[in-house]
């Protein structure tokens, strides 16, 4: 019964629903590679219809990013002001350009489609830049205190028992890296910067970076904060 609840709750949540249907949509993309003749035009059109879903669900959420700056205006660690504050507004204007991009889709307005769809996937990866510069604070900090908490000497094997012991003690860390590092490289493919990265790369990665999110949403504590 705690399993069906957990579900309920978690489908209730605006956010979870978006990476569900992310996970479906990388997932749909990932297996569209892979497939061939009707099968990959099914997964194809299934990683749109997921994709514009996502669209509609996140309409308004510009306003919500840059509502939250506020909030991370008043944080008192520099970094994390400069760093939370700077993601939120890169992914306010992500949003922004994403939505122009769908509506150009759609037929509603007219516009240069490219020039847009450019635009966000810059502003996307400049979002996950930030959060990664953070992520490698938040890394340093830790192996720092946890160097200080045993007094382990400085050698290369201590260095790495250190590391590993201070990432089972910030899982939260670990997971939110793990989901940026996954995320940097569709903007970069996207933009052309990486072109190694085909769409079953893609794909994959795509749902490596949603279970992290998931998993964060699932168990809060697994949740890196200040977000």
């Amino acid at each position: 019964m705690s399993l069906f609840v957990e579900i309920v709750k978690f489908n209730s949540q605006t956010n979870g629903r978006d990476k569900l249907f992310r996970l479906i949509q990388y997932f749909s993309r990932f297996c569209s590679y892979h497939s061939q003749d009707s099968m990959a035009v099914k997964m194809s059109n299934l990683e749109q219809a997921m994709s514009s879903t996502r669209k509609a669900l996140r309409l308004g959420k510009t306003l919500d990013f840059l509502l939250a700056t506020k909030k991370s205006l008043k944080l008192s660690d520099p970094l994390h002001k400069i760093t939370i504050t700077a993601s939120k507004i890169s992914l306010a204007v992500y949003m922004l350009a994403d939505h122009v991009t769908w509506f150009a889709k759609l037929g509603l307005i007219k516009t240069d489609t490219t020039k847009w769809s450019h635009r966000a996937f810059k502003f996307w990866l400049l979002s996950i830049i930030f959060n990664l510069v953070r992520d490698l604070y938040e890394l340093c900090n830790i192996y720092i205190n946890e160097r200080h908490r045993k007094k382990t000497p400085n050698t290369s094997n201590s260095g790495v028992s250190t590391f590993k012991r201070a990432l089972k003690r910030h899982p939260e860390v670990a997971v939110d890296f793990l989901k940026n590092s996954a995320d940097v490289v569709i903007p970069l493919s996207a933009l052309g910067y990486c072109k190694c990265a085909n769409k079953g790369i893609t794909g994959l990665l795509g749902v490596i970076s949603s279970l992290s999110a998931i998993c964060a949403i699932v168990a809060p504590s697994l949740k890196l904060s200040p977000a």
